[in-house]
């Protein structure tokens, strides 16, 4: 896995991907989904990636943090720059001197069983803090169900993660996934990859 990637993307090249997330027809997220237990119809999903994705980085849509799982962090909500999040060499990158607190869902394109297994692959760069030491905190949570966490003291050295852990949950297609990510200082993280562990 590579650690050290050129930045293609113009500024305000990210700014059009990022309204463009938002009007995408099946980007239902937190606009169409309001609460972690409600589903859309299976008939306005694409078809489920053959690869066993959870999830489609283009598609990630802001949700407000009172609408996900993660609306009992004790880390005020701040305001979301576009620049700070988006799809970035087939991976969900947050750059936090952007989005220092980020909350985003989208519809689950699979169906899922309790004890399927799935796989995160999450890797960040060099965490520096702004002042003194810190802790960033990751987690990805299907429904109202938190199913993956991760914390690091900030500073850290640049790490990938890759984990892979049965479901604790039934999920049919559509219903919401949340990815939440708290940083403090100007760091990048990226989503590589939220599905199920296929052969």
């Amino acid at each position: 896995m590579r650690h050290r990637r050129r930045y293609r993307r113009s500024i305000g090249k990210r700014h059009l991907m990022a309204a463009l997330l938002g009007l995408y027809a099946y980007s239902l997220g937190c606009e169409t989904s309001p609460s972690p237990d409600e589903t859309p119809d299976d008939s306005e999903l694409p078809a489920a990636p053959s690869d066993g994705s959870l999830v489609d980085h283009d598609h990630w849509t802001l949700c407000p943090r009172q609408q996900t799982p993660f609306n009992d962090e004790s880390t005020p909500e701040t305001t979301c720059d576009p620049r700070g999040y988006g799809q970035e060499e087939g991976s969900f990158e947050v750059r936090t001197g952007y989005c220092p607190d980020l909350d985003v869902s989208q519809p689950n394109l699979q169906e899922v069983h309790e004890g399927d297994l799935l796989e995160v692959i999450f890797y960040h760069m060099t965490l520096a803090p702004v002042d003194g030491e810190a802790e960033m905190h990751a987690a990805l949570a299907i429904g109202e169900e938190i199913v993956w966490e991760l914390q690091v003291p900030i500073p850290s050295p640049a790490k990938p993660y890759t984990v892979t852990f049965p479901s604790p949950v039934d999920a049919p297609r559509g219903t919401p996934v949340f990815l939440h990510l708290h940083n403090h200082g100007y760091n990048s993280y990226n989503l590589q990859r939220f599905g199920l562990l296929v052969d």
